[in-house]
């Protein structure tokens, strides 16, 4: 994941030339379709460039860091509308999950989607060894987060969860709960790929990590009589501890 941007779009362009060669126009050349198409991804590739020049510089290479402020400023501020992506309408949440099947292993994935607000790729490799009683413990390795800053958490599962886990049994492989073809953990887009087949544009529903205010999410609060200071609070976002906001009508 870290070497994609890089690999994608400086590789083709400067992976031929000496690092002491490279300069802000080599730079800007190699981004620029890039910068205005996908400039996220682009903005991380020259974020990657710096670490590997400072890298270069390190080991005694003659290498000017500044090119890559002044390649930022040849490349100018990209011109992309963001596009964001569809997420199911909180309405149609109730008749979706009961639509859904009790056998295959997309549908029970998105069961548990739904039920925990857990990220997919946790929800893909989820295992019965990280099954506790009515808790299930996320491992680090399937929390989002900065390396070293981020640790397992816990998630507690409701009746509805711990019988869809029940149902998950009949299916289990080599432990997965989910699993693919192959006995591994479910694909990364199966579940997406259950709702294109459905006729469906919105991505899987509460695919964002514990329920957290997200451009996904924040629809579902603000047509609710749930408050800002609730959806905020710890009793919405166990991750975050943050105090318990006052009641209504208190100061």
């Amino acid at each position: 994941m870290w070497f994609s941007p890089i690999k994608n779009h400086l590789l083709p362009h400067l992976g031929m030339m000496p690092v002491v060669k490279i300069d802000q126009h080599d730079i800007k050349q190699a981004l620029s379709r890039g910068w205005e198409t996908s400039p996220v991804t682009a903005k991380k590739a020259l974020s990657r460039l710096k670490v590997i020049l400072s890298y270069a510089i390190a080991e005694g290479f003659d290498v000017n860091l500044g090119i890559i402020d002044q390649a930022r400023i040849l490349l100018g501020v990209p011109r992309h509308t963001v596009t964001h992506i569809a997420a199911l309408d909180w309405a149609e949440a109730p008749a979706f999950y009961q639509s859904l099947g009790e056998l295959a292993p997309a549908e029970l994935a998105l069961r548990m989607l739904m039920l925990t607000g857990v990220r997919s790729d946790a929800v893909n490799n989820m295992q019965l060894e990280q099954i506790t009683e009515n808790k299930w413990t996320v491992p680090l390795e399937h929390v989002k987060g900065r390396k070293g800053f981020t640790k397992p958490f816990r998630v507690p599962l409701s009746d509805e969860a711990l019988r869809v886990i029940d149902l998950a049994r009949a299916i289990e492989q080599n432990g997965y709960l989910f699993p693919n073809s192959r006995g591994g953990p479910l694909n990364k887009m199966a579940m997406r790929n259950y709702m294109v087949e459905r006729g469906r544009e919105a991505r899987p529903p509460m695919d964002q990590p514990q329920l957290a205010c997200t451009p996904q999410t924040r629809p579902w609060a603000g047509t609710t009589t749930i408050t800002k200071a609730m959806w905020r609070s710890r009793r919405i976002h166990p991750r975050r501890h943050r105090p318990k906001p006052p009641e209504m009508g208190q100061t």
